[in-house]
């Protein structure tokens, strides 16, 4: 059956495809399309919920939603201002510091030998 979906899909050495990548892709799209475990399980006929989750590739938009999530849980909310001007002859061998935790974006603009410790 796979090869017959891949030749009619017209992929690239149909032969190599079987009914298991059609499974495997079909239920990451599945999830990707924003299905839960309880569809996913139903759509493959898995009781468990560990198989099913095991049919899921990690897909470049699951892996971007992942990161979304992750960013937008630790950015600034966006009707926080936060604001700080430097205004002075800084010598060369001043050392400025700045809380990144208190204080975002920070631009450092004309700057030269930035050292970054965490």
């Amino acid at each position: 059956m796979g090869k017959d979906i891949a030749a009619f899909l017209k992929l690239p050495n149909p032969e190599q495809y079987s009914g298991h990548s059609f499974r495997r892709s079909s239920a990451t799209i599945l999830v990707d399309a924003g299905g839960d475990i309880t569809a996913l399980k139903r759509h493959g006929g898995w009781k468990s919920t560990a198989v099913a989750e095991g049919y899921i590739d990690e897909s470049v938009k699951n892996k971007t939603n992942t990161a979304n999530k992750i960013s937008s849980s630790i950015q600034p909310k966006l009707n926080q201002t936060n604001q700080c001007t430097y205004n002075s002859n800084v010598s060369s061998h001043q050392n400025i510091s700045f809380d990144v935790n208190s204080i975002r974006p920070i631009n450092l603009t004309n700057c030269s030998n930035i050292t970054v410790i965490n």
